[in-house]
């Protein structure tokens, strides 16, 4: 947890310029310089988009562009690394109404000690007519080392797969068995999810894919499990009711693909898939606050260390949809996988890692002064009510313990 707080403790950096066009010339090739210095190791990589501003706002519009970008690393005013893409053919594309077009991302620059200066040169080969000039942005953040990165990337993995086999040794069929299947699951998703791709298999394109399809896959299958236990504690049941749990599925499967949308999107539809998304983050807040209520509202006999439990993990999950689910930071996420993997996904990774430890099943006889026997089989968190008491051994008090018995006298 020490570890994954100071990585959340790095802060990303966006910046942006503007590039004036001369209004009494046609432009038909525009060469823009960007110039990026005074950053140290720390300085990971740096993205960068432009788009492209019109003299007004107008009707909707969609102008060809083609683009190439040569970068070249210097140390010590000498050129020791220089690189040119290939032409590539995009858009601009300006929704109705906005002077502004959608970002287009350009390139990708990876620091380094190498060099102390890098330099962008990007050439743009459209029609520039109307247009006022460009913004270029640029964004990075400053990361810890790379063997402090290398250590959270095997941390995370590690200790899932620690914990998801020994809720595994644990598992049993006599009881919670809708619990203990999906944990399990849930556990072994996380791992996938975790596991260091990139590191592993190279840097590429397709180690992306893995992390990002795993990663939502759990954190929409981690919300669904924390509502369910949410709604088995208002109904008092050990398994859920599938007519009130089906569009619980149904909803999280949808959150699911429409995270994924919106990181493959590469920054396309950006008007569209960031209104589906805020959408889809508020059902998400309001479906969970309605069962949330229902479920405090029929607790007659106080509230289980469970629904306690759940309702805390559920706020948790509330703080990070808005923190790190934004529509900005998911769709640059493509860009910069690990930082979205030792953030968003991480404390996701955390979360199940908890859920984990408090919902195996336990055979120990300790576990029995704080949680009502079942075959000597219950979790940490299942029986114990705050602020009700509970005798677990009833029947083995009433044969060991005599009550002494008073002669009391009456006078009249």
């Amino acid at each position: 947890m020490i570890a994954f707080l100071i990585f959340r403790s790095n802060s990303t950096t966006e910046r942006s310029t503007f590039y004036p066009c001369n209004q009494s010339f046609h432009y038909y090739s525009l060469h823009l310089d960007l110039s990026i210095d005074s950053f140290t190791e720390l300085h990971r990589q740096v993205n960068i988009w432009v788009s492209g501003v019109r003299n007004k706002a107008g009707q909707k519009e969609v102008r060809p562009l083609n683009f190439t970008v040569d970068t070249t690393g210097i140390k010590k005013k000498a050129t020791v690394n220089f690189y040119r893409t290939p032409i590539k053919n995009t858009e601009f594309k300006f929704a109705n109404g906005a002077a502004n077009s959608e970002k287009v991302p350009m390139t990708k620059v990876i620091l380094s000690s190498a060099y102390d200066q890098v330099k962008v040169h990007f050439i743009l080969n459209a029609d520039f007519v109307d247009f006022k000039g460009m913004n270029v942005f640029w964004t990075f953040n400053t990361a810890p080392k790379p063997a402090y990165i290398t250590f959270l990337q095997i941390l995370l993995p590690a200790t899932t797969l620690y914990l998801t086999i020994h809720f595994l040794f644990h598992f049993t069929s006599m009881t919670e068995q809708f619990t203990q299947i999906n944990v399990a699951v849930l556990g072994a998703i996380s791992v996938l999810a975790s596991l260091p791709y990139s590191f592993i298999f190279g840097s590429s394109a397709v180690t992306k894919y893995p992390q990002f399809l795993f990663t939502s896959v759990m954190v929409a299958y981690f919300r669904y499990i924390v509502a369910s236990q949410i709604q088995l504690e208002s109904e008092g049941t050990q398994s859920p009711n599938m007519k009130l749990n089906l569009p619980l599925i149904v909803f999280f499967v949808i959150y699911a693909f429409v995270d994924l949308a919106v990181i493959f999107s590469d920054g396309q539809n950006s008007k569209t898939l960031s209104t589906i998304l805020t959408i889809v983050n508020y059902l998400y807040v309001l479906l969970s606050l309605g069962i949330t209520v229902l479920a405090f509202i029929k607790s007659e006999s106080g509230y289980s260390r469970r629904l306690i439990f759940m309702v805390v993990l559920e706020a948790l999950s509330f703080l990070i949809v808005f923190r790190d689910q934004d529509y900005d930071s998911v769709v640059s996420s493509f860009n910069a996988p690990l930082q979205r993997t030792l953030t968003f996904g991480a404390s996701h990774v955390f979360m199940v890692s908890y859920l984990l430890i408090l919902l195996q099943i336990c055979s120990d006889v300790g576990y029995t002064e704080i949680a009502a026997h079942n075959n000597d089989h219950a979790s940490l968190l299942k029986k114990d009510t705050m602020g009700v008491e509970i005798n677990v051994d009833q029947e083995l008090e009433e044969e060991d313990i005599e009550e002494p018995k008073a002669e009391v006298n009456v006078q009249n």
